[in-house]
């Protein structure tokens, strides 16, 4: 008894934490300014526990932190400046979209040169990992995602009900997940990458995001099809916001170690609550530049 008791007061707890920080940032969408720099605080304080769980220390840790920061801002005020509005469509013109994949691929390049430079000066004995490889994960996971999240916000029609919708259904599955794998989950999804995750909570999440995605994307007026792609995409989003919790997951299981930080106490750290975010930031940058639901 005492045991459940625990737990259902760690659920709780993140929960509250859960809740209130969520509030935060669909605050923040409703401006895109704040919008930029707050995915650009969040995913940089995410690029320091990656290097710190990988065991990166000194100084070399804080040229990704720079460089992130430096790019996200930059190619996101690039993509905003070059948007026009043209019969009251939001287009990207396509210089600029090339112009900023060939910044982003140099920036990539950089980051992976340094690396190695890094790699060749120094060599913690606690990391497993050479650096420029530990960077080339984190610009494509940490980097890349969230300059094609703000980037493909923007251009949309309404990007605070574009962010909002994205987000909401990530939420969505992961409180479900949780919930319901803590009141019926008997049989585990991935027992060698994480012992809580069940097959029920899975499905839960999956169904709760079905339901959510559906009703908001009518009422958001996300999609120009309609709550029947909002469906579609919900189902997406949910598989793609599991899939994504389990990499994390395995990565810790990978590093041993039970979370990216303890900045956040009992909750771990920021990568801890956003690597569910992390896949769906580039599937909805798919839908968006094919589907072309800015329109």
């Amino acid at each position: 008894m005492h045991g459940n008791g625990q737990r259902w007061h760690e659920w709780t707890s993140r929960l509250i934490v859960g809740i209130l920080g969520g509030a935060i940032v669909i605050a923040s969408l409703w401006n895109e300014w704040s919008a930029i720099a707050l995915f650009v605080v969040l995913t940089a304080l995410a690029w320091y526990e990656l290097q710190i769980a990988f065991g990166i220390r000194g100084g070399w840790r804080f040229v990704p932190l720079i460089l992130h920061v430096l790019f996200v801002f930059g190619l996101s005020l690039l993509w905003k400046r070059s948007t026009t509005n043209l019969a009251g469509h939001a287009q990207l013109p396509m210089i600029d979209l090339y112009v900023g994949m060939a910044i982003f691929i140099a920036g990539l390049l950089l980051v992976c040169m340094i690396g190695v430079i890094a790699d060749a000066c120094l060599r913690c004995p606690q990391q497993r990992t050479p650096i420029s490889w530990v960077w080339a994960i984190g610009w494509f996971w940490l980097t890349t995602p969230t300059i094609l999240w703000l980037v493909g916000g923007m251009m949309h029609r309404n990007p605070f009900a574009w962010w909002t919708w994205w987000l909401l259904i990530t939420w969505t599955t992961d409180i479900f997940s949780m919930l319901i794998g803590k009141l019926w989950g008997k049989h585990l999804l991935a027992p060698a990458i994480s012992p809580r995750k069940t097959w029920e909570g899975a499905l839960g999440g999956f169904v709760a995001a079905l339901i959510a995605g559906t009703v908001l994307a009518e009422i958001g007026d996300c999609f120009l099809g309609g709550w029947q792609e909002g469906l579609l995409w919900s189902a997406c989003g949910a598989f793609v916001a599991i899939f994504g919790d389990l990499f994390e997951s395995r990565l810790k299981r990978w590093l041993e170690i039970d979370a990216m930080s303890t900045v956040l106490g009992a909750h771990g750290g920021i990568l801890d609550r956003i690597d569910s975010w992390l896949g769906i930031f580039y599937l909805q940058w798919i839908v968006i530049s094919f589907r072309g639901v800015y329109g």
